[in-house]
């Protein structure tokens, strides 16, 4: 599958988004943290399936319209999460995505196909986001404590939700600030899968809270 069919690939499956059972197993081949992965999935997804499932249904109840990313690195998360959001909420509107590195060689196809796609080759200490408000920030970037610290200053007077990939990591220091961080908020999520052996950990947290929906949200579906 191509980064750009993801899209179409939700809507023809729009009953099943909100069900972390069936997004967990679309999921798992594209993941490469999963040894038993399909060989020669090009969406490079460095997630652990579960997690990442229970986070995009989480996200998806939150009506987000504008996504950010630090930390685009191959890509896979990227592509899946926008994808994503566009399939559920009609009115989501762009995605900006962050990486000192070049953009992955499919970038450029995606951004053609989704012309509010953009790519900025820049590391987040040259990030400079003005007026610019995001509905979401996801930070994937130095798995320090340090620079966690200092992307998510940058970015958290910008959006409305933050979310911080691998919380739990072995060997990285993400989860002292993760601590630092969700104890000055009240709102906070975790997704943390442990069925595999290791786990990456997705954390979340809402600095302003969202309005009130008019209509009630589908039920959850799935064993987290």
């Amino acid at each position: 599958m191509k980064c750009y069919e993801l899209l179409a690939h939700f809507q023809k499956n729009q009953r099943h988004l909100r069900d972390v059972d069936w997004l967990t197993a679309f999921l798992e081949p594209h993941c490469h943290f999963i040894l038993q992965g399909r060989p020669g999935s090009n969406l490079r997804l460095l997630q652990n399936p579960r997690e990442f499932a229970e986070f995009l249904v989480f996200i998806g109840q939150q009506s987000i319209g504008s996504y950010l990313e630090i930390g685009v690195s191959t890509g896979g998360s990227f592509f899946m999460t926008d994808s994503y959001l566009r399939a559920v909420n009609p009115d989501f509107q762009s995605s900006v995505g962050y990486d000192k590195s070049s953009a992955p060689y499919d970038f450029v196809e995606y951004m053609w196909r989704f012309p509010k796609v953009t790519y900025r080759p820049e590391g987040s200490d040259k990030m400079k986001l003005g007026r610019e408000r995001y509905d979401l920030a996801f930070i994937d970037a130095c798995h320090a404590e340090k620079w966690v610290l200092h992307d998510f200053e940058k970015v958290k007077k910008h959006c409305r939700w933050v979310a911080f990939h691998d919380i739990v990591l072995p060997g990285a220091t993400v989860d002292r600030a993760w601590r630092k961080i969700k104890a000055r908020h009240d709102r906070q999520w975790e997704f943390i899968d442990r069925t595999l052996g290791q786990t990456l950990g997705i954390g979340v947290i809402e600095l302003k809270k969202s309005a009130p929906r008019k209509r009630p949200l589908p039920a959850l579906r799935g064993k987290s």
